[in-house]
């Protein structure tokens, strides 16, 4: 006996039902994010304003905490860019300004190799955001990478939002 017979045999032994069996409970599929992780409306407009009088502070052409003039002038296009694209969807999925402005408190010159979303897409552009992180497509390669929310709490190094770099 060939294998393709054998097989057959065996799908004729263990002969599936026809009718597919019915769900113990309706079925659900959801595209939104979880609500138990959102924060509510007043402080999502609360941290948002509280980020746009930060980010708004920031002069491209005045560089603080050491940072190059030509990378400071990008990190604040970067920021002003996130801020108007996700800056509302960002506050209301429970974002800090640490997990999306934040440097190193030391500046630039602690070369510390991260930093909050903003500090981290140089230059190239979010693609989404929810409740645990943030997609990003880096500018020159193309190559998507991600930015987890509360990634820099977890270091235990200090970080400030950038608006609160020394000049």
């Amino acid at each position: 006996m060939s294998y393709l017979d054998r097989l057959k045999q065996k799908i004729r032994e263990n002969h599936c039902p026809n009718e597919l069996t019915k769900p113990t409970e309706p079925p659900f599929v959801s595209f939104v994010s979880n609500p138990d992780k959102h924060v509510s409306e007043n402080d999502a407009h609360d941290l948002l304003g509280e980020w746009c009088e930060g980010i708004a502070s920031l002069d491209p052409d005045m560089p603080r905490g050491g940072y190059d003039p030509a990378c400071w002038s990008r990190l604040v296009d970067d920021c002003r860019t996130l801020l108007s694209g996700f800056g509302q969807s960002a506050a209301s999925l429970g974002w800090t300004a640490i997990d999306l402005f934040g440097v190193p408190a030391e500046g630039a010159g602690y070369g510390y190799p991260f930093g909050g979303l903003a500090w981290r897409i140089k230059g190239g552009r979010v693609i989404c955001i929810d409740e645990y992180q943030a997609a990003y497509r880096m500018p020159f390669s193309g190559t998507v990478a991600r930015c987890a929310r509360g990634f820099l709490d977890r270091l235990g190094d200090p970080f400030v939002p950038l608006w609160e770099l020394a000049g």
